[in-house]
């Protein structure tokens, strides 16, 4: 059998709603490098999968969402008020109890 390569090959890039939600907050950080950002989520699974999504590019994130253990949970909450430059994904259920005033972007997600 023989095989063969193709002599042209369209290759495109298409914008998704996650893509565009990382060079949103790529582009704050640039323009800020004290920038905090938080994301909320309609359920538990979407949070963690923006959470691995925004660690995979190197951006430091932290989540908030019933599926992290409880310790997990208050680490979290402790390093947003401690530090710079943070993202935080957290379920919409977390946005009824958080003081979000130290945040400067504020992204629904879904």
């Amino acid at each position: 059998s023989s095989s063969s390569t193709v002599s042209i090959l369209d290759h495109r890039y298409l914008l998704t709603q996650d893509a565009y939600l990382v060079q949103l907050v790529l582009d704050k950080k640039a323009e800020n490098d004290r920038h905090s950002s938080i994301i909320f989520c309609m359920t538990c699974s979407t949070a963690e999968l923006i959470w691995i999504l925004l660690a995979k590019v190197g951006i430091p994130t932290y989540t908030l969402h019933s599926m992290r253990q409880q310790n997990e949970r208050v680490a979290s909450l402790a390093m947003i008020n401690n530090v710079y430059n943070k993202v935080l994904v957290a379920n919409d259920v977390a946005s009824k109890g958080l003081d979000i005033s130290e945040f400067n972007l504020e992204v629904n997600h879904n």
